[in-house]
């Protein structure tokens, strides 16, 4: 049956014609006050309107009819309250990460600010049920038993685009610490600042050809075979064959995907390995554990676990966090998961321990990981907070603080941390009292603390960044020419213009309004809403998969050094999986019988 019979069916023709002046009276005021959030209407020419309200008018007119409220006619009153709770909640969520400059409302009455911000708040809701209800009338497809061949198939656009974007930028994508961890390749002295384990592996890679090439191949390579394997395991769950080689050349048709794709970063394998984890880990929800009793799905898991594990220094508490959290729901039904995990610890502590001394690794600085107490003990004193004399006696020993006034940078932490008068030495030898010093500041100037944790991690949250902020995302070459030229390092690019062509989508994307394709906010959003739609459709033990992104994005929320996108690019990544998995019918388990 088409929207129009239905309407008609339901309501009769006077009442659909009744509703479509409703709808198009809201898409005229609340489509009005929607435009007005993002820009001064004064200045929008006139076809601008007019497309907003030809978008707005059949939205508002599957809402006042109550088909965009279908999905919820069979929810108990409290499983609606709920709905209504989380539309309320992640459309507030939404107008506050979406705001950006309003210069241009300040001198309007409080009344125009207040039905600009309330339209806002009505759009938001508006497109989240309409998305939701269009979503959940698409019928999942057959689960078949796609042969694993699939997942070669499936693999040639990353390996196309990944060799598009390795020719535009031979040998492959480097920054500073790309080139660190070069060097100590070429020295044999390993530092683990950054994952010897990740080193070890680039290291490998050189013994088949000393180039950066190889481990750009490798990761091209890799990722396309894991997202491969991602849209093999969709079409065997069910998903729309259609749906799944779009949602594939999308990802892919991404240009975030390009540059990250051969850039030098233990962030890229890590996100990778994340992503084949949380594939895996549908599986095992799905069978119950069952999909862990084949030998060669019990080895992937442990190779994904352990890239997590040791790919990135967060990878750990992430995997641990997990398996608490299911060990919860599950109890004892995935013990062979819980076996796996087992292994995994006993393998860090191995390699941690013994293995570590043996190769002479360095440990990495724990400083690392304090980023935020130093950014709002900077933000205290540049702001001419509150701070007892014995406080400044103490902070200045770690830091001038005349310095520490003029390195603060309120989106990352670098400029305190690298400066050379910066005294780790006394820092660790009284963490104890730093800390309690930190707690402190916090509590006596808890108005100051909290906006320097709001714009440190921004990057988390904010889809539409703060005016001042500053966001880093790759930088298209390889960087710190001298430090490259001791390495025997120059970018040589296979095709000059194609990596001319490459390095101006690289200027047009992080610059303005298109910046917006690197927040990992708006994938999370995404991610969110699909994860939603999932639980409408009654797929809640889809939920359980995504805790090792939330986990990981709340770790790098404590712990944000910088707005470096690499540290969220996992939420980019599973946006893939959690967008696919919104369209899998409720009972796409057992895939233990389609293995």
């Amino acid at each position: 049956m088409t929207l129009k019979e239905w309407l008609v069916n339901r309501m009769g023709k006077e009442a659909v014609y009744k509703n479509g002046a409703v709808a198009l009276l809201l898409a005229l005021t609340i489509g009005t006050g929607f435009l007005s959030y993002f820009h001064p209407i004064r200045t929008l020419p006139l076809p601008v309107f007019l497309l907003n309200y030809a978008i707005w008018t059949p939205l508002f007119h599957l809402v006042v009819t109550g088909f965009a409220l279908q999905p919820y006619r069979h929810f108990t009153a409290s499983h609606k309250l709920g709905a209504a709770l989380f539309y309320i909640l992640f459309s507030l969520y939404l107008v506050w990460s979406l705001r950006g400059p309003q210069p241009y409302l300040a001198d309007n009455h409080v009344l125009v600010r207040l039905f600009v911000y309330t339209s806002m708040f009505a759009a938001c809701i508006t497109i989240c049920l309409c998305l939701v209800s269009m979503i959940t009338r698409v019928a999942p497809g057959v689960r078949s038993g796609a042969p694993a061949g699939r997942i070669l198939l499936y693999a040639i656009p990353g390996m196309i685009v990944g060799a598009v974007y390795l020719a535009a930028f031979y040998p492959a994508i480097m920054s500073y610490d790309s080139l660190i961890q070069w060097g100590q390749i070429q020295s044999g002295m390993f530092d683990d600042s950054h994952p010897a384990v990740h080193t070890w592996f680039m290291a490998a890679l050189t013994f088949v050809w000393n180039s950066p090439a190889i481990v750009a191949i490798t990761q091209i390579l890799i990722m396309s075979l894991v997202f491969g394997y991602g849209a093999y395991s969709f079409e065997r769950w069910g998903a729309p064959l259609w749906l799944i080689i779009l949602s594939l050349l999308i990802l892919w048709a991404n240009p975030v995907q390009g540059f990250f794709g051969i850039t030098l970063w233990k962030d890229i394998m890590y996100s990778t390995m994340l992503f084949w984890f949380t594939i895996q880990l549908l599986h095992i929800i799905f069978s119950k554990g069952d999909w862990l009793k084949h030998p060669g799905h019990f080895l992937c898991f442990l190779l994904s676990g352990a890239g997590i594990m040791f790919f990135r220094h967060n990878g750990f508490p992430v995997l641990i966090g997990m398996t608490v959290v299911l060990a919860l729901v599950y109890r004892l039904r995935l013990v062979r998961m819980y076996a796996a995990v087992a292994i995994l610890i006993a393998l860090r502590v191995i390699v941690t321990g013994p293995v570590y001394q043996a190769l002479h690794v360095v440990p990495a600085d724990a400083n690392e990981a304090w980023g935020v107490p130093a950014q709002q003990v900077a933000a205290v004193l540049q702001q001419g907070g509150t701070v007892s004399a014995s406080q400044k006696e103490f902070i200045n020993q770690v830091l001038p603080l005349e310095v520490w006034r003029q390195k603060y940078n309120p989106y990352s932490v670098n400029p305190i941390k690298f400066d050379p008068r910066y005294n780790r030495t006394f820092l660790y030898a009284h963490k104890q009292e730093y800390f309690r010093t930190w707690l402190a500041l916090c509590l006596q100037n808890p108005a100051i603390a909290a906006t320097s944790y709001l714009k440190q991690a921004s990057l988390v949250y904010k889809i539409t960044p703060y005016p001042d902020s500053q966001m880093y995302t790759t930088p298209a070459a390889i960087t710190h020419k001298s430090m490259a030229a001791h390495y025997h390092l120059k970018a040589t690019p296979l095709s000059t213009p194609l990596h001319e062509k490459l390095r101006q989508v690289w200027v047009r994307l992080n610059t303005g309004t298109s910046s917006i394709i690197w927040r990992p906010a708006l994938y999370t959003s995404i991610t969110i809403l699909a994860l939603f739609i999932a639980v409408v459709r009654g797929n809640l033990r889809v939920v359980l998969a995504a805790l090792p992104l939330f986990l990981n994005t709340a770790a790098v929320a404590v712990a944000l050094p910088a707005q470096d996108v690499r540290y969220l690019y996992a939420n980019i990544l599973t946006t893939f999986i959690f967008f696919l998995a919104a369209f899998l019918h409720k009972e796409a388990a057992p895939i233990s019988q389609l293995t």
